[in-house]
């Protein structure tokens, strides 16, 4: 069987033979080697040079996403930066004999413990964004809502990042 299709990426995933009971009944009226597209179903343009097969391309809805591994993956190192660094500082603090503000503001000015508090905060707007993206692309169905409360979540979190960071390096000695 000879198909030549003008899709971007021709795979068996993105282009398939379809068989009956898709709504369309083998050689519904196409002639062989004919550019089709069914009615109601998306997808790129094929072509069939077999009359008695149909060809169906089938195309992902647009819905600001991919395959979700790499976000997948950035959140899971996301909390494993957090895991390492808010266990640091905890562990530093736990391990330290009380500490007043002098303490504090001596322990901050250490270049090393501003960066991973940077890094920590840095980490959770980062997880954040990633868990409310996806809450958004389940929930909120309408793009234009869902693309203006991305944004605004976005707008939020690095503000936040900024915050921090001001504060931290505004401690000097």
């Amino acid at each position: 069987m000879d198909i030549d299709c003008d899709c971007i990426a021709c795979t068996p995933c993105f282009c398939r033979i379809a068989s009956f009971g898709n709504g369309y009944a083998l050689g519904s009226g196409w002639e062989s080697g004919e550019s089709v597209r069914p009615p109601g179903i998306g997808g790129n343009r094929a072509r069939y040079s077999n009359g008695s097969v149909e060809v169906v391309s089938v195309r992902k809805t647009v819905s600001g996403s991919h395959s979700g591994t790499g976000w997948w993956l950035a959140q899971r190192s996301s909390a494993v930066v957090m895991l390492f660094a808010g266990g640091a500082l905890f562990a530093g603090y736990w391990l330290s004999s009380p500490i007043g503000f002098t303490t504090w503001h001596a322990v901050f000015q250490l270049t090393s413990i501003k960066l991973l508090v940077w890094l920590l905060v840095a980490s959770l707007c980062l997880h954040a964004w990633i868990g409310l993206r996806d809450v958004l692309m389940d929930y909120v169905k309408p793009v234009g809502l869902r693309l203006a409360l991305n944004v605004m979540f976005i707008l939020a979190l690095a503000m936040y990042v900024v915050w921090v960071s001001q504060i931290l390096w505004s401690v000097n000695g």
